[in-house]
């Protein structure tokens, strides 16, 4: 009977991941827009729209009816351009135990929270849900179910699983709370690492989850 890794994802043999750095998913143009809270992405494109409107002010156009959408549109490209270089695609390399967003290299140990949201549907769709986890350096963010309530590929789930087993994260506790019991209400939304890897390879988990992060 062939050895596994203990510092792999339970019953997955180490020699079962790929060798060198394997891309995780695939990055779209707006992933960088996912990779933060949801108010603080509610809150730039309101930004964006008053910094627009003053910069269109300031510099004179004839006709505003003109120039603030079109400097709000040159701004929220280039806010979409930088959450590209801050949220960059990541990789992983199962060999080395590392994890790389961009050219920021990191050992999977050093990852260290993790966070879901839970994105309410309209109309007849489906609720979704984000992961986001990360490091003091880098972080990274998956959807686990779309709002059409496709569910995240297989492979990518065992492979990002596979990096959280070999992660540090944990729910934080704070210093007036040590034994963590109100730790879903000081720190909503976190979820240790067994939550993580149960909802990335059980994704009919995610409502339940959902009523167990709420209780």
């Amino acid at each position: 009977m062939e050895a596994e890794d203990p510092t792999s994802t339970p019953g997955v043999a180490a020699d079962e991941f790929p060798h060198g750095w394997v891309r995780l998913g695939r990055y779209r143009w707006f992933t960088g827009w996912l990779a933060y809270s949801g108010v603080g992405v509610l809150m730039l494109p309101y930004v964006i729209f008053q910094l627009g409107s003053a910069v269109a002010r300031a510099s004179g156009f004839p006709s505003g009816l003109i120039a603030v959408p079109l400097v709000v549109v040159v701004l929220a490209a280039l806010a979409t351009v930088i959450l590209k270089w801050l949220v960059p695609q990541p990789w992983a390399n199962f060999d080395t135990s590392e994890f790389r967003t961009g050219r920021r290299v990191v050992p999977m140990s050093e990852l260290d929270w993790a966070k879901v949201e839970y994105l309410p549907a309209r109309s007849n769709r489906t609720n979704g849900m984000l992961l986001r986890f990360g490091s003091p350096r880098l972080r990274a963010v998956f959807s686990l179910r779309s709002a059409r309530g496709q569910t995240i590929d297989e492979d990518l789930a065992r492979h990002l699983a596979e990096v959280i087993e070999r992660s540090s994260i944990e729910v934080p506790k704070s210093s007036y709370d040590p034994t963590g019991k109100f730790a879903r209400y000081n720190f909503p939304g976190s979820v240790g690492k067994a939550d993580a890897i149960t909802l990335l390879l059980n994704p009919e988990e995610i409502d339940r989850m959902f009523l167990v992060l709420l209780r």
